[in-house]
């Protein structure tokens, strides 16, 4: 979807049918099927293996624990694709436009300022993570518990020392809060099947599928 402000509700929605039942899940799963670059929208394949096991695990426990283990999994499962779906179709800058078209040019402004800012921290570091992992293989050093406990120390004191610096970069630039800017939104004709079709997954949740057949009728 083109318009972010399409694909923020068609998120919303749709992770909040997943999570309802399991008819709704399967039909969300369909969406995604249709409706999205599917395989594109995917992590990397150790994050993949590593969520899937985790998610795996917990449906197991789930189903030894007197709970449904197979609709644990296929929602959470749901869930995160409608996630992954979302975040890969992110434009840089798009935050800004959305928060100010929601909350106004003053309270917006200061969350859409935040949000992006909080999306390239968690892209500098995952590029900071990338390299570290490079020099430790050049190295010959093995990523053990030790190894990955000084990563994340090594990481969290970088990001901090970044927003000490941005925080003054900000601070003798002026900037006190609220901004002006024009929100820019561009609305494909693309963008209205897979928007409707979210928005009827989503009355499921609320009129159950057997009154639906009622009314028909």
């Amino acid at each position: 979807m083109q318009d972010q402000r399409l694909r923020l509700g068609a998120t919303l929605v749709l992770s909040w049918a997943a999570y309802s039942s399991m008819l709704t899940a399967a039909l969300v799963l369909a969406w995604w099927l249709l409706f999205t670059r599917s395989w594109r929208a995917l992590p990397k394949r150790g994050v993949v293996i590593a969520m899937g096991t985790m998610i795996g695990l917990s449906a197991v426990a789930t189903q030894f624990s007197g709970g449904d283990g197979g609709s644990y999994l296929l929602r959470i499962t749901t869930v995160l694709l409608i996630a992954s779906w979302a975040y890969s179709e992110r434009v840089e800058g798009e935050m800004m436009d959305l928060a100010v078209w929601l909350f106004g040019r003053h309270l917006g402004f200061d969350i859409g300022l935040l949000a992006e800012i909080a999306i390239q921290s968690l892209e500098v570091a995952h590029q900071d993570l990338r390299r570290i992992r490079v020099a430790l293989t050049l190295k010959g050093k093995g990523t053990g518990l030790r190894s990955l406990l000084l990563i994340g120390t090594l990481l969290v004191h970088t990001q901090l020392d970044r927003s000490r610096d941005l925080a003054s970069l900000l601070a003798l630039r002026g900037y006190v809060g609220g901004g002006s800017l024009c929100p820019k939104f561009r609305t494909a004709r693309s963008d209205l099947l897979p928007a409707t079709t979210a928005i009827l997954i989503g009355l499921l949740v609320i009129v159950p599928v057997r009154d639906v057949f009622i009314l028909l009728q």
